[in-house]
């Protein structure tokens, strides 16, 4: 049986911010945020880091999206 794959919210964000309509990256995140881009890369991208409900927060905020 073919394994489903988990739903990361982390891929949502990523989704967002590759939206034509959005188009942002992480050096636009880590700008608003305040948040490091090298932390952020080991969230996003390389997935060596948990997202923790504090930057979560953070990034709604700043997106004015909902991710949950």
């Amino acid at each position: 049986m073919p394994k489903v794959k988990e739903a990361d919210i982390r891929d949502d964000i990523m989704e967002w911010l590759k939206k034509p309509e959005v188009d942002r990256d992480l050096v636009w995140l880590s700008k608003q945020t305040g948040l490091s881009y090298s932390h952020l890369y080991y969230v996003f991208i390389r997935k060596e880091r948990s997202l923790t409900d504090k930057n979560r927060i953070l990034i709604n905020s700043v997106s004015g999206q909902d991710f949950n």
